[in-house]
């Protein structure tokens, strides 16, 4: 949860110069036993956006999670939904 915040940077940094801007970026990607990312892969990519793809991905690639003593790597599937916030 903590990291969210930097993948909303990744697309709002782009929203700057394509106000419309929005859609999914779908990663898949393997956390090993250390807590590190590996193999980070873009499964899906509907913004049309190779800055906002390329942002994701290196903040995904960043992201440490709690080391396990034992267990083989978990993978996982995750959509990253952008779309402008209207105004109130």
């Amino acid at each position: 949860r903590k990291d969210l915040p930097k993948i909303n940077r990744c697309y709002e940094s782009a929203l700057r110069y394509e106000p419309e801007l929005a859609g999914k970026v779908s990663v898949r990607f393997a956390v090993i036993r250390t807590g590190y990312v590996k193999g980070v892969h873009v499964l899906e990519n509907t913004t049309g956006n190779d800055g906002v793809e390329r942002c994701v991905t290196r903040v995904v690639s960043a992201i440490r999670f709690p080391r396990r003593r034992t267990g083989k790597s978990l993978r996982f599937t995750f959509p990253f939904v952008f779309a402008p916030q209207q105004d109130r």
